[in-house]
């Protein structure tokens, strides 16, 4: 049974990124091993390019369930990936280079999370208000 949800979420794994822009306090939440739902879908892209400057923080997110929405770009040229709504995380690292913080994730199946690990439900927002 294992060996089947290992291979369920680890199997070809792909990395994508996600930039934003957080304040400090947010980011500081994403602790090492913390497992985070989240209610909406996550935008991504395969294209590692740089980061814009109106950014600080970059998701780099590992998943082999990312759903591929290129055929439905017009004139963008994204490299376009959603993740489904619901969808667990677990924080694999929160380092920093430079003026950027680096966050990795890894995307979890949903009928894995329980025996995975223990889950812990968090929703960053993105500003203090």
């Amino acid at each position: 049974m294992l060996e089947e949800i290992i291979k369920r979420n680890y199997q070809d794994l792909e990395m994508f990124v996600r930039d934003l822009k957080l304040n400090n306090s947010i980011v500081k939440k994403y602790t090492n091993n913390l497992i985070l739902k989240e209610s909406s879908f996550v935008e991504m892209t395969y294209m590692l390019g740089g980061i814009k400057e109106t950014f600080n923080t970059r998701f780099i997110i590992l998943s082999n369930k990312a759903n591929n929405m290129e055929e439905l770009e017009v004139d963008t040229n994204w490299g376009l990936y959603v993740i489904s709504t619901n969808s667990y995380f677990r924080v694999l690292d929160n380092f920093k280079i430079g003026k950027i913080n680096i966050i990795i994730l890894l995307h979890i199946s949903n009928s894995d999370i329980e025996v995975l690990c223990q889950v812990v439900l968090v929703k960053p927002k993105t500003d203090d208000k």
